[in-house]
């Protein structure tokens, strides 16, 4: 038996991200759609790739108003390693699952959203429960502002989104933010049929890492504190 021993500890960095997507989406009928999307991610100052979205997903359009989804998303992740693996990179692949329901309100030129989002994510590494949870709930809430010019086919827009953690491991359920993401960003209509989104945001992380040492009983608790500046540019095509 030996006695438990909790340490705290904290770090602190910054990034540059980079945001490359392509999505297609079917309308099925006036309600119903379909989309395909790809995302690939590019971290440590756009020099390193860091993970890769496979998504697919199913609208339904309650009224002019209230938009529904529901989807899936296969995770291709870059891990730096850790000590189980003598600290070299590795694959790491999750799935997940996407519940998406949200309201808009035009306003003259104007359009506000407020979007919520439920993600459960599973891993397929091997996990501790009382380090990680597996499968992770996360509720995600976007306020967004968009703006319509009559001329141009241009749409400006802000945006603010938090990430609250539902299901944290009993050590830190204390936590119920853990990121806060701020964009500004426009659409560009090309056609009918296709646009494309410029976009950048400034994310700030605070989520806190458990690890429990195999043979004593210390437990450190690190805040990790992140500051992310990501560009991104997306296409999208519509049929």
């Amino acid at each position: 038996m030996y006695s438990q021993t909790i340490t705290y500890d904290e770090t602190e960095d910054t990034d540059v991200g980079l945001r490359l997507s392509a999505e297609i989406s079917k309308r099925l009928s006036r309600n119903w759609s379909i989309s395909l999307e790809e995302e690939l991610r590019l971290n440590d100052n756009i020099s390193r790739f860091d993970r890769l979205y496979s998504s697919v997903s199913v609208g339904y359009t309650i009224n002019p108003y209230i938009n529904t989804s529901i989807g899936y998303q296969h995770s291709l992740i870059q891990q730096k390693g850790k000590a189980s693996t003598n600290y070299q990179g590795y694959l790491d692949f999750r799935h997940r699952g996407i519940l998406s329901v949200s309201f808009s309100y035009p306003v003259g030129q104007f359009e506000f959203s407020l979007r919520q989002r439920l993600n459960g994510t599973l891993r397929t590494d091997s996990v501790n429960p009382l380090e990680k949870s597996n499968p992770q709930i996360i509720s995600r809430t976007r306020m967004q502002a968009e703006y319509s010019f009559w001329s141009i086919p241009l749409k400006p827009y802000v945006s603010v989104e938090m990430f609250n953690p539902l299901n944290n491991p009993a050590y830190i359920s204390d936590v119920w933010l853990e990121t806060m993401r701020y964009t500004g960003g426009f659409t560009y209509r090309l056609d009918a049929r296709s646009r494309i989104e410029l976009y950048y945001f400034y994310e700030y992380e605070m989520g806190k890492d458990v690890n429990i040492g195999r043979n004593s009983g210390r437990v450190t608790i690190t805040t990790e504190k992140e500051h992310n500046h990501v560009l991104g540019i997306a296409y999208q095509y519509r049929f």
